[in-house]
């Protein structure tokens, strides 16, 4: 009886350890998933804060030539300040589209509103 015994505790630790080890498993497949995810959405934060702050750059960068345009008016510098805008303005405009298929339609509305705003009308040339 005593070898007997044996054997079932020893088939019960086994069965035991076997189901630590599939379980241990698809919790390490699962931990991976997950971190795959939160890399996923960590890379696309990233990439859109970079958008954002390139967006905001561009725009102080805008306002300081409008300022010194302003400043000195004179008819010489108005080419340069011109084409100097009209770059940041396409520059704008290409990160705005590349943003824009970065985000996914959930996004898109707030991109068209940000869009939209009515200081469009400063970049009318």
């Amino acid at each position: 009886m005593r070898a007997r015994s044996i054997y079932i505790i020893a088939l019960g630790f086994g069965i035991l350890v076997t189901l630590i080890g599939i379980l241990g498993f698809g919790a390490l497949r699962r931990a991976k998933t997950i971190y795959r995810e939160m890399e996923h959405a960590q890379n696309t934060y990233l990439r859109t804060e970079s958008f954002r702050r390139d967006i905001a750059s561009d725009m102080y960068l805008a306002d300081i030539l409008v300022r010194d345009y302003l400043l000195d008016p004179s008819l010489q510098n108005v080419k340069p300040h011109r084409d100097q805008l009209l770059a940041i303005r396409s520059s704008l405009q290409e990160r705005m589209d590349k943003l824009s298929a970065e985000l996914g339609q959930n996004d898109n509305s707030r991109l068209s509103q940000l869009q939209d705003l009515p200081l469009a009308w400063n970049w009318r040339m």
